[in-house]
């Protein structure tokens, strides 16, 4: 009898287990297809807002005529422009980084604040700050050149403080909501991804044109640049809210939302096999 128990679990451990493995890339699957879909919604808005906020920055267009001018080229052909490729790649390599690092968590049982924060953050910095390297040599002021020192490290401290909101907080302050103040789970969650992104823009506005000001005006004085900041925080503040709706609302809602509706579907799948 021992022996007979002992050889059944020796056949179907391993097929449990092997299920268990097929789930879980079924689920990262759909972490991959929600954030291109995702990105796919968000980049339009951000593509135009950024190409503005670099233009005003660089004091070649001013923000109204630049979002004139590109929702004038708006069409099938948009989808094709740089600017637009580069915000689609921004954002759905950073929705699918938080996504996998979410799903490889809770696969192996672990908490998921710092693998989400980690992964989501190596991958936003690296890919936007490229984004924002390509955007300054085709929307600043002169001839393209290489991007300083200092202009790096001002995005880098940016898109650290931006992936903390985005990604990492807004889950335990719609617990905090819920458990503290009565949310239910959907308005708290809309609301912690709103807000919190939205609250870290006094901050990171500041960041992004101080890197944007160092490409645009070498060898200037502290005080200039100052003046510069206060000239032009609180329209390009603004600018950046409205841009931050589109990836971190919309196309954050949209990311979570397909997600969830793929790793129902992956476990509808598992559980008629």
């Amino acid at each position: 009898m021992s022996e007979t128990l002992h050889k059944d679990h020796e056949i179907v451990l391993p097929n449990i287990q092997l299920d268990a493995g097929r789930n879980v890339l079924k689920r990262l699957g759909g972490d991959l297809l929600a954030a291109g879909a995702a990105s796919l919604v968000a980049a339009p808005i951000v593509s135009v807002m950024d190409t503005a906020i670099t233009q005003n920055a660089a004091g070649t267009v001013s923000l109204r005529a630049s979002v004139r001018n590109s929702i004038a080229e708006m069409g099938p052909g948009y989808l094709r422009t740089p600017q637009f490729r580069w915000i689609w790649f921004v954002y759905g390599s950073t929705y699918a980084a938080a996504n996998v690092a979410d799903t490889v968590s809770e696969a192996r049982g672990v908490d998921r604040f710092l693998p989400v924060l980690c992964a989501s953050t190596a991958v936003n910095t690296s890919a936007a700050i490229a984004k924002d390297s390509a955007f300054a040599k085709m929307f600043g002021s002169g001839a393209p050149r290489r991007v300083p020192g200092a202009s790096y490290a001002l995005w880098l401290a940016r898109d650290a403080v931006s992936m903390a909101c985005i990604f990492a907080l807004p889950p335990y302050i719609a617990l905090y909501m819920q458990e503290r103040a009565g949310y239910t789970e959907r308005s708290s969650q809309l609301f912690a991804q709103l807000g919190t992104p939205v609250a870290a823009q006094a901050t990171v506005t500041w960041l992004h044109l101080g890197g944007l000001d160092h490409y645009n005006r070498r060898g200037v004085s502290i005080n200039a640049r100052i003046e510069f900041l206060r000239a032009e925080y609180g329209k390009t503040l603004v600018a950046r809210i409205a841009r931050g709706l589109s990836p971190y609302f919309l196309g954050a809602v949209i990311n979570k939302d397909a997600r969830k509706a793929m790793h129902q579907l992956a476990c509808r799948d598992r559980a008629s096999s």
